[in-house]
């Protein structure tokens, strides 16, 4: 009986002394990886399947640090193109504002989208008093009930339309005859996003 026990004993001893580094390798890769040391790798110790196991870890995690490097790569490229598209609009913004014919765009209901810096002078307020307002917050009925039949047929037809119009400048009252061109625009989707309208003093 001492014999048995003391044969179990030595057993446990060599088990444990085999298996405990191992163990103890993979485990401390394993936590290395949880806490996202991707550059981690695995030492192999005596314990085939353990040794497999901490394998199989390695290429998961050498998967993820190609997957990282693309979505790192990837947000550097969107963050280039989103600066090339705010550098654009700043361009576009800028040659809009300095046009001097009067430029602006309204939605299918009369609303104002956006204008240029001449089109405030005509109503007197700034782009961001003129958005989202109609033509009736800043000229006569008569005048606004005439500019909004016009934007209607160029809905309508689909097609610019060009008409002639005597307008007074809000900002020091001084008057100009327009050629107004009033130009339905569509998106990628075929749905109608506005008309924009672009007028000259003639």
């Amino acid at each position: 009986l001492m014999l048995s026990i003391i044969f179990f004993l030595v057993s446990i001893f060599i088990i444990k002394s085999l298996t405990y580094p191992s163990m103890e390798r993979l485990i401390a890769f394993s936590d290395d990886v949880t806490k996202g040391r991707i550059d981690a790798s695995y030492t192999p110790g005596r314990i085939i399947e353990l040794n497999r196991l901490g394998q199989a870890i390695e290429i998961m995690v050498a998967s993820l640090k190609q997957a990282n490097m693309e979505i790192k790569k990837e947000i550097e490229e969107r963050k280039r193109t989103e600066d090339i598209l705010i550098t654009k609009d700043i361009h576009l913004k800028t040659l809009i504002h300095t046009i001097p014919d009067l430029i602006w765009m309204k939605d299918e209901k009369g609303r104002y989208l956006f204008c240029n810096s001449k089109f405030e002078r005509f109503f007197g307020a700034a782009e961001k008093d003129i958005l989202g307002k109609t033509d009736y917050d800043f000229v006569d009925a008569k005048l606004a009930d005439f500019f909004r039949e016009q934007d209607k047929l160029a809905i309508e037809t689909g097609k610019p339309r060009i008409n002639e119009e005597e307008v007074i400048y809000a900002d020091d009252g001084h008057k100009e005859v327009l050629e107004t061109i009033k130009t339905p625009i569509y998106g990628t989707d075929g749905e109608l996003i506005g008309v924009l309208g672009i007028a000259r003093d003639i």
